[in-house]
């Protein structure tokens, strides 16, 4: 690539579409940095790069824009979207206050938050290739569960955003992964719905999917447990609940690895309160019946069966 960047500030390295950051751009208030590069930006700096990388940067497919929100303040604020599979899918960061350190933070440098606003795009396209599938109580709530638990196990750290929050024992979340007592029960408490607060519940469920592998496998097991849960995704309908999420991951299971797990996973999300006799009305249900009951009997396993049509293609 060119030493130069030309138009663009020298804090930012693109490559095939995607853009870096190599240095906090944050220089005090007096010299905020506020930047954010198109489609037309990176297709017109890739017409200066070699020859064999240009084919891959023009083509949209290849890009996942990058949007800085620094400013004379902090704004505590992610976000991510995709357009329609084959599109490109986009990420915002801003500055964070870290905590009691009095320190501003730039998320662009915490792994975990940017594997986190990649992930959402991931879940977006593998649950109904369509925000709106996200839309909902709970659908709310597992699309940033979902995100959360790729974060923590791709960097292999249960506590996300320690560094942006300057807290070692829980980061930005009320709980570390692997410290996390929350179940079903606890959806929309104590005092309202909250699609972060609520995602924890999803996040906590599949660490603990992570955990049964690793312990079975030995670390190789994340990768497995990497593996099942997306394939989850792709057997979960449009506006899912808790219960069809997990319901997603047992299809999985079964496709994957003929069941072996069945008994194991059943007993993890009873223990979170997605037992056999939770219930749940639909994606709007603020108020669930959880349910800690495991299955009776294991052994001559029934078969799988939904009462939904819309669980991703055949």
């Amino acid at each position: 690539m060119p030493e130069s960047l030309g138009p663009f500030p020298d804090d930012i390295s693109i490559r095939e579409g995607k853009a870096y950051r190599a240095k906090p751009s944050w220089a005090g208030k007096n010299n905020p940095t506020n930047f954010s590069l198109s489609i037309a930006d990176v297709q017109a700096y890739a017409a200066k790069w070699p020859k064999e990388e240009r084919a891959k940067s023009v083509d949209p497919k290849h890009f996942v824009q990058y949007d800085s929100i620094d400013g004379p303040r902090p704004v505590n604020y992610t976000a991510s979207g995709s357009s329609p599979d084959g599109g490109f899918s986009w990420i915002t960061v801003g500055l964070f206050d870290a905590g009691s350190s009095g320190e501003v933070r730039d998320a662009a440098f915490e792994t975990d938050v940017l594997y986190h606003e990649y992930a959402h795009s991931a879940v977006t396209r593998l649950v109904g290739n369509d925000p709106a599938c996200l839309a909902g109580v709970q659908p709310e709530a597992l699309a940033e569960g979902w995100a959360d638990f790729f974060a923590a196990s791709f960097t292999e750290d249960p506590i996300l955003g320690a560094w942006l929050a300057d807290d070692a024992l829980s980061g930005l979340r009320a709980f570390a992964l692997d410290a996390n007592p929350l179940s079903y029960l606890n959806l929309c408490g104590p005092v309202r719905c909250n699609a972060i607060n609520d995602g924890e519940i999803w996040a906590g469920m599949l660490w603990d999917i992570r955990e049964l592998f690793v312990t079975e496998l030995g670390p190789a097991g994340a990768r497995d447990a990497e593996r099942l849960i997306l394939e989850g995704m792709r057997s979960t309908p449009c506006q899912p609940t808790f219960l069809e999420a997990r319901d997603g991951i047992l299809l999985a299971d079964e496709q994957l690895y003929g069941g072996e797990h069945w008994c194991a996973l059943w007993g993890l999300f009873a223990g979170r309160g997605m037992g056999v006799d939770a219930s749940s009305f639909g994606p709007g249900d603020d108020l669930p019946t959880p349910g800690f009951q495991t299955q009776s009997a294991c052994f001559g396993r029934p078969t799988i069966s939904f009462d939904r049509s819309e669980y991703g293609p055949e």
